[in-house]
């Protein structure tokens, strides 16, 4: 099993948060502020596709 650096650790996590954060943006399920959702990811995950 390759071992991975903690710069490859932290995008494979973050990764899969922000598509999580994305589904529940667009698809309804969001049940917090809907405006400080949207701050979060846009600065957590500017640079990911969804």
């Amino acid at each position: 099993m390759e071992k991975l650096t903690n710069d490859q650790m932290e995008n494979l996590v973050r990764t899969g948060y922000c598509e999580d954060l994305w589904t529940m943006l667009t698809g309804g399920n969001y049940q917090g502020d809907l405006a400080y959702g949207w701050s979060v990811y846009a600065r957590n995950c500017v640079d990911q596709n969804p």
